[in-house]
């Protein structure tokens, strides 16, 4: 497991420069539907692969990578990026986005092999319906999983529909979490090589608190002023 920082501008109540992207992979491969036997739901192996992430709040412009996606059907898969405690279990996630909604049941398969995928809130694309290239592509739900209970009722989590909502409040150590689930009990199974999380970091020693300096400069104004009297 990785340790990393993690964390968006939108949740930000002061400015500063962002140094240069970082990107910090998982580190290892993930299968999907492991089992494959044709009578059970397909989780991913390991079943939560999780990023330690430090000091959220210094962090923006996030955007996730999935590396060398092979999957018989590529589109019974979900990709959920979650939120939780650092150290925590799956019970322990908070909050959740939908990267990519499965549960394609009027699909046939459509394999893919080797595909990189990243989601960036700024993409200008959506996940295809059909055939999956490697690209950047927006987090996509389809399905509407916030109103159809998805994330409370399977997941027991919130769900929410922006990385900024994602990280929210939260300060200090959480887990970045991957849940992928194959919705359907076949024989079709798939692997990915890696995951990441890219960001720009903020060092908050630049970042100057609002209204600081505009108090600073009025009280020297006023100051200024009475001397001058």
């Amino acid at each position: 497991m990785k340790t990393t920082v993690l964390a968006l501008a939108a949740s930000f109540t002061m400015l500063g420069a962002a140094h240069a992207s970082t990107t910090i992979n998982y580190g290892s491969p993930v299968v999907v539907d492991p089992l494959g036997s044709g009578d059970d739901f397909g989780y991913a192996s390991p079943f939560l692969p999780s990023i330690t992430v430090d000091d959220i709040e210094t962090i923006t412009n996030l955007t996730v990578s999935i590396e060398g996606l092979t999957h018989d059907s590529w589109r019974d898969v979900d990709w959920v990026l979650a939120i939780g405690p650092a150290g925590g279990n799956f019970a322990s996630l908070e909050r959740g986005i939908v990267l990519r909604s499965g549960n394609s049941f009027d699909f046939s398969p459509v394999a893919v092999t080797n595909v990189d995928l990243t989601f960036d809130e700024n993409a200008s694309e959506e996940v295809p319906l059909e055939n999956l290239v490697s690209g950047t592509y927006r987090p996509t739900d389809r399905y509407d999983y916030i109103a159809n209970s998805y994330f409370t009722d399977f997941l027991g989590m919130e769900g929410v529909t922006s990385f900024a909502e994602l990280i929210g409040s939260a300060t200090g150590s959480v887990n970045l979490s991957l849940f992928v689930y194959d919705y359907f009990n076949d024989d079709n199974i798939g692997s990915f090589t890696d995951w990441s999380v890219t960001f720009d970091t903020l060092d908050t020693a630049e970042v100057p608190v609002p209204g600081v300096g505009i108090a600073a400069g009025l009280a020297a104004a006023a100051f200024l002023r009475r001397k001058r009297a």
